[in-house]
């Protein structure tokens, strides 16, 4: 650490004149981090989200952070994104959050290019047991923290205790079907609206426990993501099982780069009667797929936003596509970008 920058550092934490700190790629190192935050754990200072992503601050420096939070009571967003804290660092951060930390609503331990961090066992039985007390933190993001389905066993059993988070990012890890099976046995517990697996290795029967388990959740998740994911024909089936339900609130569902072909997506957008977003891009369906969804599409009335980008899509489907435009009102945003539309096909959405 340079010094003109420890001495920045000291200044802005002794002036507590700012809510916001953001100091992402700031080159902190745990013992300018430890100056930092002793600057910001005064009564004077009001510090109301702290970004130190892209920093590495270490086991060390998540140790410093969960002392931090133990004797702060004005902090909401934390976000720490790609700060190499591996289990002892993480652990810190969760144990200050059984009941010493009341304030925090936001968790951000995702990843930041080339910087991750990891959760591990040791991690996640500490934010289980947080999760089992905690009362105030309602988004948490351990995107790309090396979670294993046995790591997404012990978390799960923490998540089916906590009534008050509503958003959780786990993507870009390894829980595949099994933990997502036993993510789905909290889910009906939980009153989560948003909630990110994409790129998890989940294939077929994983994707269907998580439809049903989302349909027996109160108040229930609107927002779904399970991009780069194997769902599979069954998947896409309990999803189009549960969309026809009366009951069902799910009004986003992402499905980006799943392999899927028109089989698997007709019935997702037939009957869907909450359903305003879906994102079907980087998928398998072309031009003959798409002269049989526009079809279904003219029909549908609640879809409002459908992205079809990277679909090998082409003039003939985006003659089809201009017909479903000119009688289906509800639809307002469709995007069929980096397909294989020439200038007829151009013209014909005009």
């Amino acid at each position: 650490m340079h010094e003109p920058v420890e001495s920045f550092l000291v200044k802005i934490a002794r002036s507590c004149s700012q809510e916001t700190f953001v100091l992402r790629e700031f080159g902190i190192l745990p013992g300018s981090l430890a100056i930092l935050l002793n600057g910001l754990n005064n009564r004077l200072c009001q510090l109301d989200k702290l970004d130190l992503s892209c920093n590495k601050i270490g086991d060390e420096g998540g140790t410093l952070i969960g002392e931090f939070l133990a004797s702060n009571r004005t902090l909401k967003t934390l976000v720490l994104q790609g700060s190499s804290i591996g289990p002892p660092g993480q652990r810190a951060i969760f144990d200050a959050l059984k009941g010493k930390n009341t304030s925090l609503s936001s968790l951000d331990l995702g990843c930041c290019g080339a910087g991750k961090n990891v959760c591990g066992d040791e991690g996640c039985l500490a934010l289980a047991e947080a999760l089992r007390r905690n009362t105030s933190l309602a988004r948490l993001s351990l995107s790309a923290n090396r979670l294993s389905p046995g790591m997404m066993s012990s978390l799960s059993r923490g998540l089916g205790r906590n009534l008050y988070l509503t958003q959780l990012d786990l993507s870009d890890n390894m829980i595949h079907d099994e933990g997502a099976t036993s993510l789905a046995q909290s889910l009906s517990l939980l009153h989560l609206s948003e909630l990110s697996l994409c790129r998890n290795s989940i294939a077929s029967s994983g994707a269907e426990k998580i439809a049903y388990a989302i349909e027996l959740g109160k108040p229930g998740i609107t927002t779904l993501d399970l991009s780069g994911n194997a769902v599979g024909y069954g998947g896409c089936r309990a999803f189009a099982d549960i969309l026809s339900y009366k009951n069902t609130v799910l009004t986003a569902l992402k499905l980006r780069s799943c392999s899927l072909h028109l089989q698997e997506v007709e019935g997702i957008l037939r009957y869907p009667r909450s359903l305003t977003m879906t994102d079907l891009s980087k998928n398998e369906i072309g031009d003959k797929g798409l002269l049989h969804l526009s079809r279904v599409l003219a029909s549908n009335r609640s879809i409002q936003h459908v992205d079809l980008s990277f679909n090998s899509i082409g003039d003939a489907g985006a003659s089809a596509l201009s017909s479903v435009l000119k009688t289906n009102e509800s639809l307002t945003e469709l995007d069929v970008s980096w397909n294989n539309l020439r200038e007829a096909g151009l013209h014909s959405l005009c």
